[in-house]
C-alpha cells in the first residue's frame, strides 16, 4: 500500500528522488499474485505507482477503483460515503481528520481486494479505536486534556493539529514539539513548520534533539521559527535547553486548554508525566 510520498528520512535519503526510487523498487516487487494499494490524490504516490500494471487506486480521481463521494465530521466522527465497483455505500469511525479519511480509504479497498463485503467493512471501522501514540488521549484534569502523538514530519503535524481541531472545537489548542528525529530536526522544513503550527493557539519548541549530529546552518532555528509563528498572531515560546519540561509547559497551560506532545520518541515521557502532575494538582 502506498498513501503518500514526500521527502522524510533524511539521515538516509539524500533527497525526495532517492525515496522515489526506493518506493518504485518497493512496487516492482508486487507480482501477478498482489496488487499495489495507491491513493489517487497524493503526488508522490502516483509517481510511484502508475507504472505498475496491478495499482489499485482510492482517492477522489476518476480512476480510484474506490472513489470517496462524500466526506465530513459530526459528532467528533469521521464518515464518508464510497463506490466501488458500481455499489455505494458509507462508513463511520471514531477517529478524525483528513489522513484519517485517506487510512479508512485505504484499509477499505485492501479489505474488499480481500473479499471483505461493505458491510463488515463498515461495522469494523465503526468500531476502530485507533492506536497508540496517534493523537492517543493520555488523560485529562484541571480542564486539560493531554494528548500525545507521533508527529514530527511538518505534513504530519499539519494534519494532527487540524484533526485536533474538528475533535476539540474551540478550545485552546496547545502544541508541545520535539524536534527529535534527523529529519524533524532540519532547517530544510522551517517554512513548512511555520504553516503546519499555525494551526496551534500556542506552540512550545523543545530543543533539536540531534543537533549535535546536523551542521549549524542545517539545524532548525527555534527563536526564528517563534518569530515567525508571532508574526501571523500565533503564540510561540523556545522552551529552555534543560529547564524541566513538564514545568515549563505546565507554566503555560489554563483551564480548558488541550495540550498535544509531538515527537518521534518518547519526549522524556513528557506526556504522562504532565498527565500525573495535573491530576496530583487538580
Amino acid at each position: 500500500m502506498v498513501g503518500n510520498v514526500e521527502f522524510d528520512h533524511g539521515d538516509i535519503y539524500p533527497d525526495l528522488d532517492a525515496i522515489l526510487t526506493a518506493f518504485r523498487a518497493g512496487t516492482a516487487l508486487v507480482g501477478d499474485g498482489g496488487h499495489v494499494v495507491a491513493n489517487a490524490s497524493d503526488p508522490g504516490a502516483r509517481d510511484v505507482a502508475a507504472g505498475h500494471p496491478r495499482t489499485v487506486w482510492y482517492g477522489f480521481g476518476a480512476d480510484a477503483a474506490l472513489r470517496c463521494l462524500d466526506w465530513g465530521h459530526a459528532d467528533g466522527r469521521l464518515y464518508a460515503r464510497v463506490a466501488w465497483r458500481g455499489q455505494a455505500f458509507e462508513l463511520a469511525t471514531p477517529l478524525v481528520g483528513r489522513h484519517n479519511l485517506d487510512n479508512l480509504l485505504a484499509a477499505t479497498t485492501c479489505a474488499l481486494l480481500a473479499g471483505l463485503s461493505p458491510a463488515a467493512i463498515a461495522a469494523a471501522a465503526a468500531t476502530f479505536p485507533g492506536v497508540r501514540r496517534r493523537r492517543e488521549v493520555i488523560g485529562e484534569a484541571s480542564g486539560i486534556v493531554v494528548v500525545d502523538d507521533f508527529a514530527h514530519h511538518p505534513t504530519a503535524v499539519a494534519l494532527t493539529l487540524e484533526g485536533a481541531r474538528h475533535r476539540f472545537p474551540a478550545r485552546r489548542l496547545v502544541a508541545v514539539f520535539e524536534p527529535r528525529s534527523l529529519t524533524a530536526g532540519r532547517a530544510l522544513f522551517f517554512a513548512a513548520y511555520v504553516e503546519a503550527f499555525s494551526r496551534a493557539d500556542l506552540t512550545l519548541i523543545a530543543p533539536v534533539f540531534h543537533r549535535g549530529r546536523l551542521a549549524p546552518d542545517e539545524v532548525l532555528d527555534r527563536d526564528a521559527l517563534v518569530a515567525a509563528l508571532r508574526d501571523r498572531g500565533r503564540d510561540a515560546v523556545a522552551l529552555a535547553d534543560g529547564a524541566d519540561p513538564v514545568a515549563a509547559v505546565r507554566a503555560h497551560l489554563r483551564a480548558s486548554n488541550v495540550v498535544i506532545t509531538m515527537s518521534s520518541g518518547d519526549f522524556g515521557g513528557l506526556p504522562r508525566k504532565l498527565a500525573a502532575a495535573l491530576e496530583e494538582t487538580r
